[in-house]
């Protein structure tokens, strides 16, 4: 039997992607700072395992290890410097960055290593 009112579980649609995705996403790809902190904070807040049992803390980390680690590093796969007034990828780069580059997702990149 289906509760009724706020509490009721609310059927997800097949085709949106969970919210855990979404978190992670704008931490990678969003360009407003406060963004990318709200987001770190609230992916802090979701990967912090010590409230869950044994059982669900097992399942959780599995499932996130499995489906959302790929998110949340993408950051430090797309590492970007800033090169003639552009972003541009590292791997893309004319030459080596010279000493104090710039790093365009330096933000991204610091949230990432601070939620591992």
């Amino acid at each position: 039997e289906r509760r009724a009112g706020p509490l009721a579980p609310v059927a997800r649609d097949a085709a949106a992607p969970p919210a855990l995705f979404g978190i992670l996403r704008a931490l990678a790809v969003d360009d407003d700072a406060a963004v990318r902190n709200h987001a770190a904070d609230v992916a802090r807040l979701a990967l912090d395992a010590e409230s869950m049992d044994d059982a669900e803390k097992d399942a959780f980390m599995a499932t996130f290890y499995e489906r959302y680690m790929p998110w949340l590093v993408e950051p430090l796969y797309d590492v970007r410097i800033s090169e003639g007034g552009r972003e541009v990828a590292l791997d893309d780069a004319a030459r080596p960055p010279p000493p104090g580059a710039r790093v365009a997702n330096a933000g991204a990149c610091a949230h990432v290593c601070e939620l591992l």
